[in-house]
């Protein structure tokens, strides 16, 4: 194990086997559509931060990026999904989440050794301000809080914030519903969090947790969810 993400404990959370098929034999995923979606949204929202100004220039700017990008062949499919991503973009201009904040970093890279465990946490952050960390997700169905009161995600970017910048921030979720973003009346989900000491605490405990486990060979299946993915090894 060459680092530890939110990523990884999560999904060793949910099912060790699960992640000893990811993480150890390397088994591939087949494809889906949807983290091409998702990848695609963050790449729009990473060069709407990354322009010097914000206007409508700039808006039909990465449109037209985004359709070079998506249309090739010029099928229905790729239709669908440069208007599906466009049309967040759009609604995501509509409702944005702390636009008027400086933003510090766009997709911030983080490898961060600890006390905790031999190996350094590892992933990207979306969008760094001034004492917050800001993700975007895209979804097909709304959050409920506790999707993000229980994320690890949230208690790992708090704790990675915290050792490189020495205070515990506040961290937002910009959640985009993928199925629900065409309504004229629809708003995007938005949670702020706020990890307290204890809660790192837990989390370093958690980390511990999930380190050992992995060292031990605990790959017991516990959960469902997710065999699918891998259906073609079974």
């Amino acid at each position: 194990m060459k680092n530890i993400s939110a990523t990884s404990i999560k999904l060793y959370e949910q099912c060790p086997r699960l992640w000893q098929w990811k993480y150890i034999y390397k088994l591939l995923q087949p494809y889906n559509e949807a983290f091409d979606i998702g990848t695609l949204y963050h790449l729009v929202l990473q060069k709407y931060y990354e322009a010097p100004i914000r206007n409508d220039e700039t808006r039909n700017s990465i449109i037209t990026w985004l359709n070079r990008e998506i249309i090739k062949d010029k099928t229905d499919e790729e239709f669908a999904k440069f208007g599906l991503i466009r049309t967040m973009f759009e609604k995501y201009i509509e409702y944005p989440l702390l636009d008027d904040i400086k933003t510090v970093e766009i997709e911030y890279e983080f490898t961060v050794k600890t006390d905790i465990v031999p190996v350094p946490l590892y992933g990207f952050m979306d969008r760094l301000v001034e004492g917050g960390v800001i993700d975007y997700k895209t979804t097909s169905a709304d959050y409920k809080e506790k999707d993000v009161i229980e994320n690890v995600q949230t208690d790992l970017y708090a704790y990675v914030y915290w050792m490189v910048f020495g205070t515990i921030p506040t961290v937002y979720y910009h959640v985009m519903n993928k199925k629900k973003a065409n309504k004229p009346n629809y708003e995007p989900q938005i949670f702020e969090l706020k990890r307290t000491k204890e809660d790192m605490d837990a989390f370093e405990e958690r980390l511990l947790r999930f380190y050992n486990n992995v060292m031990a060979n605990n790959f017991k299946a516990k959960y469902q969810k997710g065999y699918w993915l891998y259906k073609q090894y079974i």
